[in-house]
């Protein structure tokens, strides 16, 4: 199974769905960014970004460390284009309805 990628310093990384762990941190951050804008980031909020992008590469690269993360030369546009991929991940994106569920407005049958 090919799953979608995120591209930081230069390396597309393929992005995983996130599990139980990694969604306890990226979805609040998520929620934090919902109105962020780069030309008036905080720090909060750029943290915020590159913990989600480091929770979505953990899994396709086991051996990078926080601090080896946090080393990386990674483009600001480059975290704030892995969000809508990991966002996507985390089921935090309406792509229909989530199996065995039936389709908003659409009665079902007594």
């Amino acid at each position: 199974m090919e799953h979608p990628t995120i591209t930081l310093a230069g390396r597309d990384y393929p992005v995983r769905p996130l599990v139980v762990r990694q969604l306890r941190v990226v979805v609040p951050a998520m929620i934090r960014l919902r109105h962020a804008r780069m030309d008036a980031i905080t720090q909060e909020q750029f943290d915020d970004l590159a913990e989600i992008a480091f929770q979505a590469v953990s899994a396709a690269a086991p051996g990078l460390t926080r601090e080896a993360f946090a080393e990386l030369p990674v483009r600001a546009l480059e975290l704030m284009a892995a969000v809508p991929v990991v966002a996507a991940q985390a089921g935090m994106t309406s792509e229909g309805p989530a199996p065995g569920e039936a389709p908003a407005g659409r009665p079902t049958s007594t």
